[in-house]
Order: structure tokens, then sequence, then C-alpha cells
């Protein structure tokens, strides 16, 4: 895995879960899946405070990833979106703002429910 070191300067700051890595891939592999660690385009997600995280990516798509970088409010708003969607109970944040929780929950509630199908395999 290629490692990233991301800080985040926004005011908006990162959140954790009751399951804090998360794991993305944009590239679909159809009803193989995509979110295993030898997928390629696989990113993992682990915030580590509210302006540190590290992400841990496909060192062959993301080759020219720098080893570490800056987030932007955008990039911060889906690495909490991620947290919101693998947690099971519990988000962490250093603020009390959880508006786009609520805005993820009311629009997916299967969310809310914590004995749902994470991951399946097919």
């Amino acid at each position: 895995m290629k490692w990233t070191r991301l800080t985040n300067r926004t005011s908006s700051p990162f959140w954790c879960s009751d399951s804090p890595v998360t794991l993305y891939n944009p590239i679909d592999a159809g009803p193989r899946g995509n979110l295993g660690l030898a997928c390629k385009g696989i990113q993992l997600f682990l915030p580590l405070s509210p302006y540190l995280a590290l992400a841990a990516c496909d060192p062959i798509t993301y080759a020219s990833l720098p080893s570490e970088g800056n987030v932007v409010v955008d990039n911060v708003a889906f690495q909490n979106s991620l947290q919101v969607a693998s947690s099971t109970r519990h988000l962490f944040s250093a603020t009390r703002d959880f508006t786009l929780a609520e805005h993820i929950l009311a629009n997916d509630p299967e969310l809310t429910d914590p004995r749902r199908l994470r991951m399946h395999a097919g």
C-alpha cells in the first residue's frame, strides 16, 4: 500500500466512528467486489485526530500520490460521509455539528440500522 499523511487545516474536523477504518474504491469491479486490500483502486482511510488522517492506497493506481498532503473541505466531508456509512452506532467529532450525518441518514435510512449488511460476498 502507498501511505499518505493527510493534514486538515479546514474549519471542519475529521470525524471518527466506532468503525474508524473506512474503505473506498472508485473502480467498479462488478459482482466480484472492489473493497479488498489487493483490489485495483482501493483506498483505506483512518482519522487519527480532527486534523490528521492516514490514507493507504493501491500503490499502482496512486503511484503519483505524495507521501503527505493537505485536504480541502470537500475531502473532509467525503471522509466524514465514509465514517457515517461505516459506523454502527457512534460518531465522534471535535464539534457538535453533525448536519452532514443527519442529511446522509435522512437520505439513506438503512444506515441507521446497526444490524444492516455491511459487506456481501457474492
